[in-house]
């Protein structure tokens, strides 16, 4: 099958191969390589957009599915998924032509808002992927991180919490009286941090 994603008389796509016409121009032959270019940071979206669409429309009928397109597109499940997590986060009027798909794939958990600021200046300030990360990061809050943790301790002391409250209830025995004694002194000790945490 012919690849036909660029329209040009002069040339030819074919799998592993590239076909140019002797009747090409300088000026044709340069149009080629642009096109060239746009394939080569375009292709991710392509796919990414592609499966969504296959989504969106309910093709996914079954576990099998996966295995279908990783056998068309020649990239694994992992990284399908990641190419339709980008595209399904950055819509297409916020993509900069003149960066690469993991410029985007940076501001992918970004308001849409942020995204469009994070990928305007490294579009102008030509920043690599690297130098666009380091950005991201020192505009991030600096309570966010700290935020994040908390939150997770708190899910994870409410989980403990109920599990030694059920604990407490089951050991009723007198012989159990020392380690009821001692759930209970986790589950006051627990409270009090999870009060701190502003629970």
């Amino acid at each position: 099958m012919q690849l036909t994603v660029i329209n040009n008389e002069f040339c030819k796509f074919e799998k592993n191969k590239l076909t140019i016409s002797q009747k090409c121009t300088r000026d044709e032959w340069m149009k080629i390589g642009e096109g060239l270019k746009l394939v080569e940071g375009s292709v991710q979206f392509w796919i990414g957009d592609w499966a969504r669409f296959g989504e969106k429309n309910g093709y996914y009928t079954d576990s099998k599915t996966y295995d279908d397109i990783e056998e068309k597109t020649g990239y694994d499940r992992s990284t399908i998924q990641t190419f339709k997590s980008v595209a399904n986060s950055v819509p297409s009027l916020l993509r900069n032509k003149d960066l690469s798909f993991n410029h985007h794939k940076e501001v992918s958990s970004l308001s849409e808002e942020k995204q469009k600021q994070f990928l305007d200046r490294a579009a102008e300030e030509k920043l690599s992927v690297r130098e666009l990360r380091e950005e991201i990061r020192k505009d991030a809050p600096a309570t966010e991180p700290i935020l994040k943790i908390e939150t997770s301790h708190v899910k994870v002391t409410n989980i403990v919490i109920d599990a030694l409250c059920f604990i407490e209830k089951q050991t009723s025995s007198e012989s159990l009286e020392f380690e009821k004694m001692v759930y209970l002194s986790l589950i006051e000790s627990l409270k009090s941090k999870l009060n701190n945490l502003g629970a």
